[in-house]
C-alpha cells in the first residue's frame, strides 16, 4: 500500500522543521492514516535534536490524512488515551467507506 506523509505544522519545531518530518504512522486503513508528530520534552530523540512541543501538558499533535496523497482531514492535540474514535478507527483498522462514516 502506498502512503504519503501530510505536511504539518508542529508547534515548537525548529527552521528544518525536524518534527514535522520524523512524524509515525500509527495505523490506517484502505483511505486513511493517522501519524503523530512531536517530541517530549526529556526523550531521547528531543535530547539528539535539541527540540520538544511547546506545551507537554496538550500532549503530541495527531493527525488524520488521506493514505494515498496526505491531505489533512483532522487533527488533534493530545495523548493516545484521549484519541476521538475516528482516529481509533482508522489506528484499529476497521475498513470504513468515507461516505458510510463521517470523518
Amino acid at each position: 500500500m502506498r502512503l504519503v506523509k501530510p505536511y504539518i505544522e508542529v508547534p515548537g519545531d525548529n527552521r528544518v522543521n525536524i518534527m514535522a518530518r520524523s512524524g509515525d504512522c500509527l495505523g490506517l486503513n484502505f483511505y486513511f492514516s493517522v501519524w503523530r508528530f512531536g517530541f517530549m520534552p526529556l526523550s531521547e530523540a528531543a535530547q539528539a535534536y535539541g527540540v520538544s512541543i511547546d506545551n507537554p501538558s496538550e500532549g503530541f499533535l495527531w493527525v488524520l490524512a488521506t493514505r494515498k496523497i496526505g491531505t489533512v482531514k483532522d487533527t488533534f492535540r493530545g495523548y493516545a488515551i484521549e484519541l476521538p474514535d475516528k482516529f481509533r478507527r482508522v489506528i484499529d483498522g476497521e475498513f470504513v467507506a468515507p461516505k458510510a462514516r463521517n470523518y
